[in-house]
């Protein structure tokens, strides 16, 4: 019997901040929330306790099998 072993899934975040592209891994994230004033926006906090007011915020997480990868595109 064989058996196959799929990686753990891995996952960044891609936004817009002060006109800049920025594309952060998932792990480094600690948290985000949507901005109460500001339609459309996110407040990013990184894990090293750096902030962000981001626009166009986008997860992609990627999971890789023995013959595929999946890609999941996610509008936040």
């Amino acid at each position: 019997m064989k058996t196959h072993s799929c990686a753990a899934p891995t996952g960044v975040f891609t936004f817009n901040c002060n006109s800049r592209d920025f594309v952060v891994q998932q792990k480094d994230v600690a948290y985000f929330h949507p901005s109460t004033t500001n339609e459309g926006q996110y407040f990013v906090m990184m894990q090293n306790g750096k902030q962000y007011r981001a626009e166009n915020l986008v997860e992609i997480t990627r999971m890789i099998g023995p013959s595929e990868t999946i890609s999941v595109r996610k509008k936040l």
